[in-house]
């Protein structure tokens, strides 16, 4: 009965981070996506957190001690998905800045540019970045996702190291870490309570 416990508080974390990589690749591109994003980490947080640990001590409490481990497993994964899926998935197209603006926040100014299609000249609207460095007539690349899941950056702005995705294999290991340690105090719950 003790390995079917594991076994299961082990598919169970599985489970979470499968809810993780379906919220990654939903992307934020649009209110809904981002807030339909959210709603599935809180899900798998919550499962990590709470069904996890009653599956393991009976009672729930092991849950106590995983909300800021939990909380940040989840948001890593869900943020390194979505970006490796941009990084992987993305496709460039040449530009040029038309314009620049500076738009009022609480830490200061979010640096916007305008800009244009080299191909079809064609307006392509406000891009944020955070990089200041480009001014009117500047002639850069922007970062476009052809399935609309993920929103435009300019090159300066865009995730596209694959650092990127050496970093979700660092935490998919710590998801599989996990897994073996649910499975493990599951087990052995008995033996050391």
């Amino acid at each position: 009965m003790r390995y079917l416990r594991g076994l299961l508080a082990a598919a169970v974390v599985a489970g979470a981070g499968g809810l993780c990589f379906w919220a990654g690749h939903i992307g934020a591109s649009s209110w809904w996506r981002g807030a339909a994003t959210v709603v599935i980490g809180l899900v798998a947080w919550l499962i990590l957190t709470f069904v996890v640990g009653v599956i393991v001590t009976g009672d729930g409490e092991a849950g106590c001690v995983m909300y800021f481990p939990a909380l940040l497993l989840v948001g890593a994964l869900i943020w390194l998905v979505a970006i490796d899926i941009e990084v992987r998935t993305g496709q460039w197209q040449a530009v040029t800045v038309m314009d620049t603006r500076c738009v009022s926040t609480d830490n200061g100014c979010a640096w916007q540019y305008r800009v244009s299609d080299d191909k079809t000249e064609r307006d392509l609207g406000w891009i944020p970045c955070g990089d200041r460095g480009l001014g009117p007539g500047d002639h850069t690349r922007l970062h476009v996702d052809p399935a609309g899941k993920h929103r435009s950056s300019l090159e300066p702005c865009a995730f596209t190291s694959p650092g990127w995705t050496t970093g979700l294999r660092v935490v998919e290991g710590l998801w599989v870490l996990t897994m073996v340690a649910a499975f493990g105090a599951a087990v052995f719950a008995e033996d050391f309570g």
